[in-house]
């Protein structure tokens, strides 16, 4: 803009116009109500605790979880092994079959709804099965998953801002 006006064109918008739109912001700035960048700004020990409040937020979770699921036991199971039960919708079958779970057709397990050819099936659920030591890694890798998107969502903030022009900054102890 300063190059046009040395070169003799006239800007676009008046002096006093920008003035105006200035003021105008200004006043829009006083009177929004998100808070501060500063405001906005966190301690370690803060991000630290909602860390620790989400983790027993999933602990919680898995509880009631494990609850809901208390009439669906599994009898005469293998303590090596790990059971859940599946949706029968194809999706769900093949995400849990990537995941190195297989149709239960153990003999020795024993639940209300086994079916002639093995499989153990209640309604639209369906009993798979893998190694317990696989299962506890699957576990362990969704927790850290979490842990890290948490986690990666400060970064993500900051590059946000950083695009648009934004003024932000990682809070320091």
């Amino acid at each position: 803009m300063d190059q046009k006006i040395k070169d003799g064109a006239k800007p676009s918008r008046s002096k006093a116009q920008l003035d105006e739109e200035l003021q105008a912001a200004k006043l829009r700035a006083t009177t929004d109500s998100s808070p501060p960048v500063e405001a906005m700004e966190t301690s370690a020990a803060d991000r630290s605790s909602r860390l620790a409040v989400k983790a027993e937020l999933l602990k919680k979770v898995r509880i009631l979880r494990s609850d809901a699921s208390r009439g669906l036991e599994v009898k005469g199971s293998d303590p090596n092994k790990s059971y859940t039960w599946v949706n029968v919708h194809p999706s769900r079958r093949v995400f849990f079959e990537g995941q190195g779970f297989t149709v239960c057709r153990d003999p020795k397990v024993v639940t209300s709804w086994r079916r002639e050819d093995g499989t153990h099936i209640r309604g639209d659920l369906i009993l798979y099965e893998c190694d317990k030591e696989w299962k506890e890694a699957l576990t362990a890798f969704d927790d850290l998953s979490a842990i890290e998107a948490m986690e990666g969502s400060q970064e993500t903030f900051l590059a946000f801002a950083e695009q648009n022009k934004v003024p932000a900054q990682i809070p320091t102890d």
